[in-house]
């Protein structure tokens, strides 16, 4: 008859060690900084914040600026419907704003499409600033608590 020591190497009192000081007793957890996490994520709050902030600013400019665009050509064309004159006149000043305010239409389309570009570069930035800090951020905790860098 074998022994268990035979079998497995171990003899059955070592099997039983598999909790706190056995495979897993050999670990050392991490210790956290509660403190810098609370820290850390009330940062990636305030960043949101300002990115939304941000983003409800320029729509709102958005609303008013295409606001301030159909005020414009309705009052125009008001101005215009007002006027008397022959009907081949008429359609030909019609046609005219026709084609006066598609070229506008394009024109403020491109000063939206610019202040959105605009936005989307500045939220970007922001963005990757607060990585790059929190990732330096997290390199010298490592460093600091391990005695070297990041492996």
């Amino acid at each position: 008859m074998t022994s268990s020591t035979e079998k497995n190497g171990t003899t059955d009192g070592d099997s039983n060690k598999r909790g706190k000081d056995g495979f897993f007793g050999t670990f050392n957890m991490p210790q956290v900084d509660m403190d810098a996490l609370v820290n850390h994520h009330r940062r990636n709050l305030e960043i949101l914040g300002s990115i939304n902030k941000m983003s409800a600013e320029v729509y709102s400019g958005i609303v008013q600026l295409q606001s301030t665009f159909v005020k414009q050509m309705m009052t125009e064309m008001n101005e215009l419907i007002q006027e008397k004159g022959k009907p081949s006149e008429m359609v030909a000043k019609f046609s005219e704003f026709a084609k006066d305010h598609v070229v506008k239409v394009v024109d403020n389309s491109k000063q939206i499409s610019d202040l959105l570009a605009t936005t989307q570069q500045s939220v970007n930035t922001a963005i990757l600033k607060h990585f790059r800090e929190s990732v330096d951020e997290l390199k010298r905790k490592n460093t600091n608590s391990t005695g070297g860098g990041i492996s």
